[in-house]
């Protein structure tokens, strides 16, 4: 038998390793080429939410700020994260299950739809963050959560009975309960309910 397929027809480990390679690569490089300047401003938004967080958490002595697993991946490494999304799609081209046409439209269409989604997201906790911020340099002081970890997260909550906040902040007149919401894009019809707010 030859080097790439040793006796018991498996393939060997240096055909494995050199096509995990070259997958590698592939991803990378459609990953880079596709999200473009988008993957400079996800660095940047990464960046100002990172220093948002550590600024928050001493001024209010939080311990941590726990955010949704899709976006503490994104913040981590944003181009990392959009090669995660290109797994699937890279094995089936590389098992010629789908063709290059298939693989660019899904691929695409995967790294543009996980690059708003965090975008978004990562603007939310933003204005979220720098809202409790504000609060604070107003005199305000966190009250819930007590164990000092602002969870970021809304997954899992709706199936408890109330949906608690996500912080409650005592201020000098009255305590303000903050929820977050899963991000979504405004639309024209919401400017009526924008105006009432």
């Amino acid at each position: 038998m030859s080097r790439w397929f040793p006796e018991g027809g498996r393939i060997s480990r240096e055909l494995a390793e050199e096509v995990a390679g070259k997958l590698d690569e592939l991803k990378r490089l459609f990953v880079r080429e596709a999200a473009g300047g988008e993957l400079t401003k996800a660095h940047e938004w990464c960046m100002r939410l990172r220093e948002a967080s550590d600024s928050i958490k001493r001024r209010l002595g939080l311990l941590e700020i726990i955010f949704p697993r899709e976006l503490k991946s994104f913040l981590e490494d944003p181009e990392n994260h959009l090669r995660k999304k290109l797994f699937i799609y890279a094995m089936d081209l590389a098992r010629r299950r789908i063709g290059v046409k298939s693989f660019e439209e899904r691929a695409q269409r995967a790294i543009q739809i996980s690059l708003q989604t965090n975008l978004r997201s990562i603007y939310q906790s933003w204005v979220f963050l720098v809202m409790l911020e504000e609060l604070a340099l107003d005199g305000g002081h966190l009250i819930y959560p007590e164990h000092g970890c602002l969870s970021l997260e809304r997954s899992g909550r709706q199936r408890l009975a109330s949906i608690p906040p996500n912080a409650i902040i005592k201020t000098g007149r009255r305590d303000l309960s903050f929820f977050l919401e899963a991000p979504r894009p405004i639309a024209w019809e919401d400017t009526g309910d924008l105006r009432r707010a």
